[in-house]
């Protein structure tokens, strides 16, 4: 493994050491930029991806099955129920970490805004007016990113409960016609209930 990394990247090496050597003009500046590496760096990448998405969806199809066969054993109907019930407990415990996660972060903002507005308002030249207009818009960044994960992490404890909810469904519907039709079901007799 390692002697093929060696392999790959030994030229690049190679023109960095020779670009190091050679005396650059004045004020000269030399890109090195290798659009086949980049270019297969990025389908490397896609693939990656891909075989991930696959993997993802493999997984999701056999934990939440659009529909069970009558030949599905119950032990294999419980262990789905507790994967598909322990995927929605990790889904709302995700949730509300990240929940807390944004409270406790609220005071620490509204400390840090503070200072950040006076700074930008007492700024005197053009540079101290960016950099404090910069930290102001850094603080705005981290409260957005802090509100997509929380966005995101109740979306998917909702999806996940959506999804176990409607796997259950089908789940107690073979069930039920399991019973059904398995057994005799429920039989009338007649029963004598005091005795002379």
């Amino acid at each position: 493994m390692m002697l093929r990394c060696f392999h790959r990247f030994a030229p690049i090496a190679t023109a960095f050491i020779i670009l190091g050597l050679a005396p650059l003009p004045a004020g000269g500046q030399v890109v090195v930029y290798d659009p086949s590496n980049y270019a297969q760096n990025v389908l490397q990448a896609a693939r990656a991806l891909q075989q991930i998405n696959n993997q993802i969806d493999t997984a999701f199809q056999r934990t939440y099955p659009q529909s069970y066969t009558g030949s599905t054993s119950s032990q294999q109907l419980l262990s789905d129920a507790q994967t598909r019930w322990q995927n929605a407990l990790v889904g709302h415990h995700d949730a509300l970490r990240v929940q807390a996660g944004v409270v406790q972060a609220l005071d620490t903002t509204r400390t840090e805004i503070g200072p950040l507005v006076s700074s930008s308002q007492s700024a005197v030249g053009i540079l101290q007016a960016t950099q404090a207009g910069n930290q102001l818009i850094a603080l705005q960044t981290r409260q957005l990113l802090d509100l997509t994960a929380l966005i995101a992490a109740q979306s998917r404890a909702q999806s996940l409960d959506g999804a176990r909810t409607t796997a259950n469904a089908e789940q107690a519907r073979v069930q039920l016609d399991r019973f059904l039709t398995a057994s005799r079901g429920y039989q009338a007799q007649a029963v004598q209930m005091f005795h002379q």
